[in-house]
């Protein structure tokens, strides 16, 4: 026997499905090659469905989509013979990726109520965070000078609301040339996240996804 998990490490909607042909009898008891197929709810980030897969599954067809304005597609691949998969689905709309490990088989994995920084981009990188709890406003992180290399796991409060995480990088401008710095990320909350947030690229280019690597 074996199994496919799905996991969605996205900053997107993502539904996955898995399809194959096994053992079965038609309406008369005959025996016959019967087509299953299982489709998992809309998944987002942080949550995951497994499904079994007989050891007489044969034509094993996994398939992942995210949410844009419909449904697009980012994996569709046969699998040979029953074994145990994961697929997880990471990235952003702009730029949906998929993976063939879990995050906790790779240890990167976030716990409930965690949001994990890290700072992959050429650049330094100026870094707030912050929350509401018991009607005030709670800074956990305001500073600058980040530079490529450097992660943090911020343990988000379960009572906290309108957590807001905000990213910017240098730009090395100033006066009449530009802001000397540029937000690469602005993103809110309503309650504790269990989320990776990843800044890379460059000065000149800075992006962002959900990669917890």
């Amino acid at each position: 026997n074996g199994e496919v998990r799905f996991y969605c490490q996205a900053g997107y909607v993502s539904k996955f499905k898995l399809s194959y042909t096994a053992f079965g009898t038609d309406s008369r008891g005959y025996p016959i090659d019967k087509p299953y197929e299982f489709t998992t709810n809309e998944l987002a980030v942080g949550n995951e469905e497994s499904f079994a897969i007989p050891y007489d599954a044969k034509n094993i067809k996994v398939q992942g989509w995210y949410a844009l304005a419909g449904w697009k597609e980012i994996f569709n691949q046969t699998v040979a013979a029953p074994s145990y998969l994961c697929y997880t689905t990471y990235g952003t709309v702009f730029e949906p990726k998929y993976k063939t490990d879990c995050p906790e088989v790779a240890n990167m994995t976030t716990k409930p109520n965690e949001l994990t920084v890290t700072q992959g981009g050429g650049y330094l990188a100026w870094v707030k965070l912050t929350y509401t709890q018991n009607g005030k406003t709670v800074v956990v992180q305001d500073q600058t000078g980040f530079s490529l290399g450097w992660r943090k796991v911020y343990a988000i409060p379960k009572d906290a609301t309108n957590i807001n995480l905000v990213i910017k990088d240098a730009t090395g401008l100033s006066g009449l040339l530009g802001s000397p710095w540029k937000t690469i990320i602005d993103k809110t909350w309503p309650l504790p996240p269990n989320e990776c947030i990843k800044v890379y690229g460059t000065t000149l280019d800075p992006k962002w996804n959900s990669e917890c690597n």
